[in-house]
């Protein structure tokens, strides 16, 4: 049989004395062993390894204190050679080395008590006893209340008593509640009974009075349930989530006066109801050409998103909630209250409980900090993981935290540097450089294809799609088959053929599936219900402090929708009002517009003063030399343009003294001329002489392809008399009539 060990030092430079206990169980007839025998099986089973695991412990152990003999200090060489040896055990035996180490420990502490060894959650009457001592509630409060007010630790709070404790012993401390005088150290222990660490953490506060008392409320409550939604009876348009979003990968911006790598920020939305991703507004975070200071999106910028997508694909008719945040996707009252008269309150704003955010944690607390609940728009936020994920193999990823950044980011962001350095010197050569990150519009177009596959992927699962009822109904005709076709087409069948379809794939499943319909096809059937807001309504909800005084230079506005921008942007100074009918805008006068650089192809124009509406501009956009067809276009604008311009001028004209006398000029003017063409002829003599003309020149242009014919032969042509149909064919007073207009 193995053995146990002890040590025992004696007077320093004499021979540590060892001695060997055995681990053992009960032996047959004690009443020890009956106690061993009413254990449960697991129990005992569980004894019994650990007693053949402390066992082999004490086989590896044996060696190394018989090496310790010869040591000055024998304990040290103990400990380590103990730990050493449950490392060992423990790694081949699957069990924690320290568990091994404290039940060895245990054992021989107790006096080699087998009982040590046993889990006490299985038998607890053996360690029940009368004479144990009861912790006073006031020391257990005690206690709780130092846990708590150390922030991290409930083992400093432990090492903090023991201090306290030793304090009051030297007469210097105060007094520990629940108890009269400093008690005394229970035997072989720093610590009076029933003041362990592990005996302690029985009676330490719960986790929920630990996340309340060392983080606050909000860490609080995510120990407790949360409020649970589904989207069984929503509609299309019912919430739409806004939030911004950093994406983990650097784009080059080109084109403007830095040429660097930057962040791209967006501001992205989703339906709720139909789990749809829309189209986001992106921009990378740019230095201020002003300050110097980095410029990410803000409110004003949430704006004009929100009022592209208002314009672009609207609300419900039946209500709308537009669920926001506190921070930088938010909107202030007066354009919360624009947004409300222009939809007649069908469109509402909610945002994340900030309101109860600063509470203290409890009766006595300091106050948090004001915030938004992010659990308001979990959707939106819980669909940045799935963006980041499919976005992770763009080149330029920066991490999801300085932590995780790859390392070769740094090598790539230097070589990429160096690249736009060069394009700087010789512009020449930049469309044909590799860089190290993808230019803006390149990450724009990769980012609007992922949110695409994510709409019309088939993979997702989502909450309560089947129960609101948002699958399709297909079946095939051939079971080998990939081609499924909805129930619907079965309508366009004749009854007799359908009658057969219907009875075939009733009668084998292999012929029919329901499948959930992707986001975008709920979208694009349930999208005809919507009313888009129009676009009188945004100088409303942009507010003043978004518009710009603008005067008309040419027929046109022209400015930079950014001080950023390579160039400025052009709109006609022609403006279409709420009900369509188009108005030029007086040369050279200022007005207030809205251009909204999420949608630039329409500038919104108020009056300067009243701040009326009074319509919209369209984009006057550059064509290429080459696409001939949009250059003719164009000009047929301007044509238009100018004929709208001028044709006061022209009734004007008409209505002066002035005008009259031009009209009598022209009017004789064309009778004298009439008569110069008629030369006193009748009409049918005149007739005669149009005809022999154009006899004339038929026969000199046949003469002169047939090189062959002679003089007779012309002579012949010319004698052949005129059909009736050619002589019908020509007409002297349309040929004077469009002399005569020709002319005048």
């Amino acid at each position: 049989m193995a053995h146990s060990t002890e040590i025992t030092t004696h007077h320093e430079g004499e021979m540590a004395e060892i001695t060997y206990f055995p681990f053992s169980l009960p032996a047959q007839g004690t009443p020890e062993r009956e106690d061993y025998a009413r254990l449960p099986d697991a129990p005992r089973r569980a004894l019994d390894l650990l007693v053949e695991q402390l066992r082999l412990v004490d086989s590896y152990l044996q060696p190394a204190v018989q090496a310790a003999r010869g040591l000055h200090s024998p304990r040290k060489s103990y400990a380590r050679s103990l730990s050493a040896a449950c490392k060992l055990v423990g790694g081949y035996e699957g069990v924690h080395p320290k568990k091994l180490e404290r039940n060895y420990r245990a054992y021989i502490d107790s006096g080699f008590n087998w009982k040590q060894l046993v889990d006490r959650r299985h038998v607890p009457a053996w360690w029940k006893t009368d004479n144990y001592p009861q912790l006073a509630p006031e020391f257990l409060e005690h206690w709780r209340g130092l846990c708590e007010r150390n922030q991290r630790s409930s083992r400093r709070a432990h090492a903090k008593l023991l201090s306290d404790l030793t304090a009051w012993r030297r007469g210097h401390g105060e007094p520990i509640p629940g108890y009269n005088r400093p008690p005394a150290n229970h035997p072989n222990t720093n610590h009076p009974r029933g003041w362990s660490y592990r005996n302690l953490l029985n009676h330490a506060p719960e986790a929920l009075e630990l996340a309340a008392a060392r983080q606050g409320r909000d860490a609080a409550k995510k120990l407790l349930p949360t409020v649970r939604t589904t989207r069984v009876e929503l509609y299309c348009f019912a919430e739409i989530q806004f939030d911004d979003m950093w994406h983990d990968f650097e784009v080059n911006v080109l084109g403007t006066g830095e040429r660097s790598s930057r962040r791209l920020l967006e501001f992205g939305a989703v339906d709720v109801f139909s789990s749809l991703i829309f189209p986001p507004a992106l921009k990378p975070r740019l230095r201020s050409l002003d300050d110097g200071k980095m410029k990410a999106l803000n409110e004003a910028d949430f704006r004009f998103y929100l009022a592209h997508f208002l314009t672009q694909f609207g609300y419900s008719p039946r209500g709308t909630i537009l669920n926001m945040e506190h921070g930088t996707t938010t909107l202030r009252e007066e354009h919360i209250q624009a947004l409300a008269l222009a939809t007649d309150g069908l469109v509402m704003v909610r945002k994340g409980g900030i309101h109860h955010s600063d509470r203290a944690a409890f009766l006595g607390a300091h106050g948090g900090r004001r915030k938004g609940n992010f659990r308001t728009k979990a959707l939106k936020e819980g669909l940045g993981r799935l963006i980041h994920a499919e976005l992770a193999a763009l080149p330029g990823q920066v991490g999801q935290s300085a932590d995780l950044m790859p390392s070769e980011y740094h090598g790539r962001a230097r070589d990429n540097e160096l690249l736009l350095a060069i394009t700087q010197l010789f512009p020449q050569v930049a469309k044909d450089l590799a860089y190290g990150f993808l230019d803006f519009p390149q990450a724009s177009r990769a980012i609007h294809e992922c949110y695409a596959r994510i709409n019309e992927s088939r993979d997702r699962t989502l909450e309560g799609w089947e129960e609101a009822g948002l699958v399709k109904k297909e079946f095939r005709l051939n079971p080998l088959a990939d081609e499924w076709m909805p129930v619907e087409v079965l309508d366009t069948y004749p009854a007799p053929q359908r009658e057969r379809i219907v009875e075939m794939v009733a009668a084998d499943p292999i012929f029919r599936r329901v499948r959930p319909m992707t986001s975008a096809e709920v979208m694009q059937e349930k999208r005809g219900e919507l009313i888009k807001l129009p676009i009188s309504a945004l100088p409303g909800l942009l507010g003043r402090d978004l518009g710009q005084v603008r005067s008309v230079r040419s027929a046109t506005f022209e400015f930079k929708l950014a001080p950023e921008d390579p160039a400025p942007t052009q709109w006609l100074a022609e403006i279409k009002d709420q009900y369509g009918f188009p108005t030029r805008l007086t040369e050279g006068r200022e007005y207030m517009v809205f251009a909204n650089p999420f949608d630039p192809a329409r500038l919104a124009v108020c009056d300067k003063d009243s701040g009326a509406y009074l319509g919209f501009c369209k984009r006057w956009d550059k064509v290429s030399r080459a696409d001939t067809d949009a250059i003719y276009r164009q000009h047929a604008e301007l044509e238009e343009l100018y004929a709208d311009a001028v044709r006061g001028v022209a009734v004007r004209a008409n209505l002066s003294p002035a005008e009259g006398s031009r009209k009598r000029s022209l009017a004789t003017n064309a009778a004298a001329l009439k008569k110069l063409a008629t030369n006193g002829q009748t009409l049918a003599e005149k007739r005669k002489i149009i005809a022999d003309k154009a006899k004339i020149t038929r026969a000199s242009n046949q003469a002169s392809s047939e090189s062959d014919m002679t003089v007779d032969d012309f002579a012949a042509l010319m004698g052949k008399q005129d059909t009736p149909d050619e002589a019908a064919s020509i007409d002297l007073e349309s040929m004077q009539a469009d002399f005569a207009e020709d002319e005048f």
